[in-house]
């Protein structure tokens, strides 16, 4: 309560009692705690699900917490979280293909929320890392080819001995009956 004293320009001193309400409020502050990624390492063209952990760090909760990614991966890049009390956090899931994209791929992280005063938005950057498929040395390349030219090699052996072995029937069995 406030209390005002105060005289007129006649010398006529007044009091007057008044209370005042201050409004209190806190305000969330939602951060990007941690990402995962499974599998950890993140291939070209290959799909991955990315986890990111969001903690509300402020002084109140956050409400209708959503999440998107705008990055070059393709797949599910929104998420709704709910209701972040604070001092806790919540896991944002995304199911990602990483396209073809490699190295250090640049993600941007729009976290939108209510709280006490309305709608409010803020953005975060992080970087996503993708190896490139690695490509087969001539070694790998003519390790690979060995089994299939063995296997053609073997069936065409076989024909031959077959067909080597039925002729020689057939001249068998031609001679028998004269």
């Amino acid at each position: 309560s406030l209390v005002l004293s105060f005289q007129d320009n006649l010398g006529v001193t007044y009091t007057q009692n008044e209370v005042l309400g201050l409004k209190i409020a806190g305000e969330p502050q939602l951060e990007l705690g941690r990402r995962t990624t499974d599998p950890t390492r993140i291939i070209q063209n290959e799909p991955f699900v990315l986890t990111l952990k969001i903690e509300n760090i402020g002084t109140t909760d956050a409400d209708n917490v959503k999440l998107k990614i705008e990055s070059s991966f393709a797949g599910d890049s929104e998420a709704y979280l709910g209701k972040i009390p604070k001092d806790d956090y919540a896991n944002g899931v995304f199911a990602l293909n990483s396209g073809a994209n490699s190295g250090e791929v640049k993600c941007k992280l729009i976290i939108t929320y209510n709280d006490d005063e309305g709608s409010k938005s803020s953005e975060k950057e992080f970087y996503i890392s993708v190896n490139a498929v690695p490509k087969p040395s001539s070694g790998q390349i003519v390790a690979s080819l060995i089994a299939p030219i063995l296997l053609i090699a073997a069936v065409i052996g076989g024909i031959y001995l077959y067909r080597k072995r039925w002729k020689s029937n057939k001249e068998g069995s031609s001679s028998k009956e004269a």
